[in-house]
């Protein structure tokens, strides 16, 4: 990776840092996203690796920027500025997924599972899977094991007619109260002009999005798409 920085560049007006904006410009809005997300988005592994190992760098550079005499001390101080805005932005995004993993672990593994590309980062599963063997044992020593036969189960609320538990996961808590988070509603930002846009949730013709526009619709599947195109940005 090129590193993004130069003294030489630096002394002859260029802008050795603008690599490390660039990817603060990404990392914010990959957390604006995170943020207003009703769900968890996949997370963004090569954006987070690129852009830790970006700040690692400038802030060694930064720290031989104060050394160096022949560096404007204005320079150095805004070389540690961007690098403490661009690591401020990745703790938000890492912390915005904390936040729903803690709330709903079981939701979020469950549908880790059953995606086609992972939505959870290696840490963030084994840390929800720590969290979720301690819910249960919590729930099945104090709760479930008091309960009768046929309500005896952490992921179901009774068991069928022939004893069996089937169907879909309705003891399990989801950001949308037991729903999909499919249908809860958000506010985006259009990011390019992309003529009419279809949604499926809708049965009315596409209506125009121009950029810089901004709308209000049902979080669903073509939300999701614009948004891993990087088409939009939730607001």
């Amino acid at each position: 990776m090129d590193d993004g920085f130069s003294l030489s560049a630096e002394l002859a007006g260029g802008d050795p840092n603008a690599a490390l904006r660039e990817e603060g410009v990404a990392i914010r809005r990959a957390w604006l996203d995170e943020k207003f997300s009703p769900t968890l988005l996949p997370f963004k592994d090569e954006l987070v690796e690129s852009v830790s190992e970006r700040v690692k760098e400038q802030t060694e550079h930064a720290a031989e920027a104060r050394r160096d005499a022949t560096v404007r001390g204005m320079f150095a101080a805004e070389l540690a500025l961007d690098v403490d805005r661009v690591r401020f932005s990745l703790a938000s995004y890492l912390r915005a997924r904390m936040r729903k993993l803690e709330k709903f672990p079981v939701h979020f593994l469950l549908k880790d599972k059953d995606q086609n590309s992972p939505l959870l980062s290696a840490a963030e599963s084994t840390y929800a899977r720590g969290l979720a063997t301690a819910l249960s044992k919590l729930f099945e020593e104090n709760v479930i094991d008091a309960l009768p036969p046929n309500y005896n189960h952490f992921f179901y609320q009774a068991a069928d007619e022939d004893g069996n538990y089937t169907g879909p996961y309705d003891m399990v808590p989801t950001p949308a109260d037991g729903r999909s988070e499919l249908g809860l509603h958000v506010f985006y930002r259009v990011l390019e002009d992309l003529g009419d846009v279809q949604f499926e949730e809708r049965s009315v013709d596409g209506f125009p999005h121009e950029k810089g526009t901004h709308h209000f619709t049902q979080y669903g599947p073509k939300v999701e798409e614009l948004l891993e195109l990087g088409k939009i940005e939730l607001i």
